[in-house]
């Protein structure tokens, strides 16, 4: 009877240092800090299960989580497993320089504060904040349309 509860154990499928992620957690990416084996026996029944402790990667925030639950992203060596997809990081967005319709549109905007509110943003200040911004974008104008 022994030797049928060791043939048929449960084996960790993380490691400590692995990246997981979880059910019910998104996206969210979790790191091993730990875990329980638990292998209980009693006269009628065998109960056995892992538990994970975890900590997000990005949070910090400490999690407990069941071997069903958790699926390794990255072995600890660094070695992605095999069956699961990559996850791709984007390219940081390079800023485009602005188009002559999104000038034109700027000014309009710009224009139109000026019409309703005057030069000044604060009248107490004197900031002149909407006469500077006009001047700014017609000088973007003229340099896009050379």
């Amino acid at each position: 009877m022994t030797a049928f509860y060791k043939d048929n154990r449960m084996e960790p499928i993380a490691n400590i240092g692995d990246l997981v992620s979880v059910k019910e957690q998104g996206m969210r990416i979790f790191e091993v800090i730990g875990f329980s084996h638990e292998y209980q026996i009693d006269a009628e029944n065998v109960f056995e299960e892992i538990y994970y402790d975890l900590v997000c990667v990005t949070t910090a925030e400490f999690m407990l989580a069941d071997q069903f639950s958790v699926n390794v992203v990255e072995s600890a060596g660094g070695k992605p497993v095999d069956y699961l997809p990559k996850i791709e990081r984007s390219e940081p967005r390079v800023e485009e320089e602005p188009t002559v319709d999104d000038l034109l549109d700027e000014l309009r905007d710009a224009l139109e504060l000026r019409e309703l509110f005057g030069d000044h943003e604060d009248d107490e200040k004197k900031d002149r904040k909407i006469a500077l911004k006009v001047c700014e974008v017609k000088a973007k104008l003229k340099e896009a349309t050379r």
